[in-house]
């Protein structure tokens, strides 16, 4: 399966970042042959506001694409968690 390399932070206002606090939103990723994004679909997540700032940050991080028996890149999809703890991812 993929693997993160990197991570963006959610991008949130300060009330927003109250609201989020203590949440979790968890995102399926389609992952492309380059390690990109192509798709990003909310699994779950209680607030509306936390679960598109995830799925924004989502569609930023880098990954390490999935590789197949000949250890050729392709595309494949990667389930990934987003904790909000305190208001900050």
């Amino acid at each position: 399966p993929p693997q993160v390399l990197g991570r963006v932070t959610p991008e949130l206002t300060a009330e927003d970042a109250a609201r989020c606090a203590a949440q979790q939103v968890v995102l399926s990723v389609l992952v492309g042959e380059d390690g990109r994004p192509t798709a990003v679909r909310v699994l779950s997540g209680e607030d509306s506001v936390c679960r598109e700032a995830a799925r924004r940050a989502a569609e930023q991080f880098a990954f390490n694409p999935a590789l197949d028996a000949e250890r050729r890149p392709v595309e494949s999809w990667a389930t990934i968690g987003i904790e909000f703890e305190g208001g900050n991812p």
